[in-house]
C-alpha cells in the first residue's frame, strides 16, 4: 500500500509538475521551481527522487520538453524545498501540509536571512548533508536573499559563524548529525 505521504507520479513534465502544485497548493510556476531542482545535476535528487525515464531529442539533437518523467518523493521533502525556495505557500496550505506529514505539533521558527540562517539551510535542504565547510567556497551561492556577510558577491560568513548557526539549527531540530565527523542533515 502506498504511503499516503509519498508522492508517486510517472508522466510527461507538465503532469509532473501539475501534481507538485496540486499536492503543497502552490502555483504551477512555483511547482515549476522545484520541478528544476529536482531535474538538476547539480543537487542529489536526480536519479534518486526524480527519474527520466525517456527524453526525446528533436532533429537538431536539443531535448523536446515531452519527455517522461517518475517522480517518488516524501511530501515533507517537497515542502521543505518550496520553504528553501523561498516559495511563497499559504498559512492554511502549509499548515495542512504539515498536519499531513505529521508535524504540526512541532514549533515553527523564521529562519534569518540576513545572519545566513537561510541560506544555510537551503543549502542542507538542497544538498540533502552538510558540515561547517558549507559556504567555503567564498563565492556567494544564494544571491537572491540579502544577507549581511555578502560583499560584491563574495560570502565572508566565518566557519566559526557557520558552526554557531549550525548548532542553532541542531538546536532548532532543524537539522540533526548524521556522523560524528561534524556531517549534519535535515531532521525529517
Amino acid at each position: 500500500m502506498k504511503n499516503l505521504q509519498d508522492i508517486e507520479i510517472t508522466d510527461f513534465k507538465i503532469p509532473v509538475i501539475r501534481k507538485i502544485s496540486q499536492e503543497l497548493f502552490i502555483s504551477e510556476d512555483s511547482a515549476e521551481k522545484i520541478f528544476t531542482v529536482l531535474r538538476s545535476e547539480k543537487y542529489p535528487f536526480l536519479g534518486n527522487e526524480l527519474s527520466v525515464i525517456q527524453e526525446t531529442t528533436g532533429n537538431n539533437g536539443l531535448i523536446v520538453l515531452n519527455g517522461v518523467y517518475s517522480l517518488n518523493i516524501k511530501k515533507s521533502l517537497l515542502i521543505l524545498i518550496a520553504f528553501a525556495l523561498d516559495i511563497k505557500v499559504t498559512y492554511g496550505a502549509a499548515s495542512l501540509a504539515l498536519q499531513f506529514i505529521g508535524l504540526d505539533g512541532q514549533v515553527l521558527y523564521k529562519l534569518n536571512r540576513e545572519n545566513g540562517e537561510q541560506c544555510i539551510a537551503r543549502e542542507i535542504v538542497l544538498n540533502r548533508y552538510t558540515n561547517k565547510n558549507i559556504l567555503s567556497s567564498k563565492e556567494c551561492i544564494n544571491n537572491d536573499l540579502p544577507c549581511k556577510y555578502r560583499v560584491d558577491g563574495q560570502c565572508k560568513c566565518s566557519s566559526e559563524r557557520v558552526e554557531e548557526i549550525l548548532r542553532k539549527l541542531e538546536e532548532l531540530l532543524v537539522i540533526k548529525p548524521v556522523n560524528a565527523e561534524g556531517v549534519y542533515g535535515m531532521n525529517i
